[in-house]
């Protein structure tokens, strides 16, 4: 199991070049988990993007379909909002709630946003990577 984070879920899902090197790795993936606040970040983004006209109303079905085929396992939110507060000082507080899970599963964050996971790592958190399938570096 990986905890996945919104930056990977929208750079896989939407098809950013950022996620390209991610997409099998998602797609052979049997376990992953987030916060229950990842599909609301995933809706934030296609929301405004569809507004500006940058995507595409069937791409972003399409997304929200992917996700939903996913069967990403999902944590609520209320039970990691004091852990996430507590690493406040290196982390907002929606990284917070990633980062809190992963610990408390000790589990591997993955992410493409690369100052999250630099300083997770920091942490101690384990950080998948999509080279041959889940690499864990520390």
């Amino acid at each position: 199991m990986s905890v996945i984070d919104a930056s990977l879920l929208i750079d896989v899902l939407v098809g950013l070049p950022a996620g390209r090197a991610w997409r099998a790795w998602v797609a052979s993936s049997d376990a992953l988990a987030s916060p229950d606040c990842a599909g609301v970040e995933l809706g934030r983004y296609l929301r405004r993007h569809t507004l500006s006209g940058r995507l595409g109303l069937n791409e972003a079905q399409r997304s929200f379909d992917a996700f939903r085929s996913l069967g990403v396992e999902t944590y609520p939110t209320g039970s990691l909002l004091l852990d996430a507060f507590a690493l406040r000082e290196n982390f907002t507080f929606d990284d917070g709630l990633y980062v809190a899970l992963a610990r408390r599963l000790n589990e591997p964050l993955a992410t493409t946003d690369t100052r999250l996971a630099r300083a997770a790592a920091s942490l101690g958190v384990a950080i998948a990577t999509p080279d041959d399938g889940v690499e864990i570096v520390r």
